[in-house]
């Protein structure tokens, strides 16, 4: 269930980038850096028909943070456990333009 989630989750930070008009290419950039994601894979579920028409029961309130984004800040936690709230404002705004 989480891996679903999880590949949603990316799928909509790329509608997010899309309706913003930033660039596709700082996206493959960010899923890379941050989750190890590359382009191919990326395209391959943005292009299932399973993984998109999926029915998640978790319903995000924050259409921003979502589980891809808050595995990406407990991975920070993970690394560095003295990280502050304001360091991680500005790694997830470098990263995901949110």
């Amino acid at each position: 269930m989480f891996k679903l989630q999880f590949m949603k989750s990316i799928i909509e930070l790329y509608s997010h980038y899309k309706s913003n008009n930033f660039s596709n290419r700082d996206f493959l950039i960010a899923i890379d850096k941050c989750f190890g994601i590359k382009k191919t894979t990326f395209y391959d579920w943005l292009n299932n028909d399973d993984i998109n028409n999926a029915k998640i029961i978790y319903e995000n309130k924050n259409k921003l943070i979502n589980p891809a984004v808050e595995k990406y800040i407990v991975d920070l936690f993970n690394k560095n456990s003295k990280i502050k709230i304001k360091n991680i404002k500005n790694k997830i705004n470098d990263y995901f333009k949110i």
